[in-house]
């Protein structure tokens, strides 16, 4: 780079061996979240009163005639796709503030709460990612999503599953159970596609993993949901922290005592690291513009050896602009004969 004219003398080119920007993707750790953090919603598409109708068209879920025969059609045929038309779902928020830039699909535990045989039970759902050639890799634990080709219906997510349903590829001693197992190289991978119907692993629910939001959309596990067993939020017209007594299409509602509802999962953040090396010469920035330096020195202080001390560190584009200062711990010395260098690190 050239070096404007307003700065001559006053900086110099940054080293050759800085890189440019890499990215490194940051586990913040497990969160677990139940109780009035953890918020149930119903959503039935043909339930005209209620606003919440237009979230099949923000999930991409098919909401059209021609868009649930192409998931009926020749389309997606013989997929975990074939005929995929929920309605109604339950929607769960997942707060903002709970995870980073993206939950992990690779963590996700959700215990959901349904009635089974007239007892209340909770049933266990696991996150996994369908079974394609490039995450049977050793770096198969980099991926967060599942970005196989079909997923671009939904955007960046995670499928679910759960053994009350459907064990992995239907074999009897398989589990999606993940407790404890957050790799996907030691998870059940599912079939997505596959000339027997039968083989295929459906899913129970999707998590968009970008936006908090997991949609359960299986029928046994929509239509048995324990909703009478919840608490009011505040809204249908209930008090909130009273007992949930509204109608099936019930809004925010959460669970606390026996009746046990939580999720647990890991995110992420991803960082962009610049690493940037200043190293300054003998006979380079070795004087001060401080008037102070020779009040302090006299005016022999270079020919003297007396250093100046370096306190920041200005990083600057080719157009002449600040664009970054680094900070030492402590003021350091620089002499014309000595040599000082910097390792900066920038994170964005």
């Amino acid at each position: 780079m050239s070096i404007p004219s307003n700065l001559n003398n006053k900086v110099k080119p940054v080293e050759s061996i800085s890189s440019s920007f890499s990215k490194t993707v940051i586990r913040q750790g497990i969160s677990t979240l139940n109780g009035n953090s953890l918020l149930f919603t119903k959503v039935d598409k043909t339930d005209s009163l209620r606003e919440f109708a237009n979230l099949f068209s923000s999930f991409n879920l098919p909401v059209t005639l021609n868009q649930l025969n192409s998931y009926s059609g020749s389309t997606y045929t013989n997929t975990a796709l074939s005929g995929f038309s929920p309605n109604p779902i339950i929607v769960v928020e997942i707060p903002k503030n709970t995870y980073g830039e993206a939950i992990d699909g690779k963590t996700i535990n959700i215990k959901f709460p349904i009635t089974s045989g007239g007892t209340n039970v909770v049933v266990n759902i696991y996150s996994s990612f369908y079974n394609y050639t490039s995450i049977q890799t050793s770096n198969a634990d980099t991926k967060i999503i599942d970005d196989n080709t079909f997923s671009q219906v939904f955007g960046n997510v995670a499928y679910l599953f759960s053994d009350n349903i459907a064990t992995p590829n239907r074999t009897t001693g398989l589990s999606w159970s993940t407790t404890g197992k957050f790799s996907l190289l030691q998870k059940e991978l599912a079939i997505y596609s596959d000339p027997d119907p039968s083989d295929i692993d459906n899913f129970v629910g999707i998590a968009y993993l970008d936006k908090g939001f997991i949609v359960i959309t299986n029928p046994t596990l929509v239509n048995g949901f324990v909703y009478s067993a919840a608490t009011s939020s505040g809204q249908d017209g209930i008090p909130s922290g009273s007992t949930y007594t509204g109608g099936t299409n019930f809004t925010q509602i959460y669970f606390t005592g026996t009746t046990s509802a939580s999720t647990v999962f890991n995110s992420v953040i991803t960082e962009y690291i610049q690493n940037v090396y200043c190293i300054a010469l003998p006979n380079e920035f070795f004087t001060s513009e401080n008037p102070t330096y020779a009040e302090a020195y006299g005016s022999n202080a270079i020919t003297d050896g007396q250093p100046v001390y370096v306190t920041d560190v200005g990083l600057y584009n080719e157009d002449g602009e600040l664009i970054a200062i680094a900070k030492p711990s402590e003021p350091l010395p620089k002499t014309r004969d000595g040599i000082l260098t910097f390792a900066v690190q920038i994170k964005v």
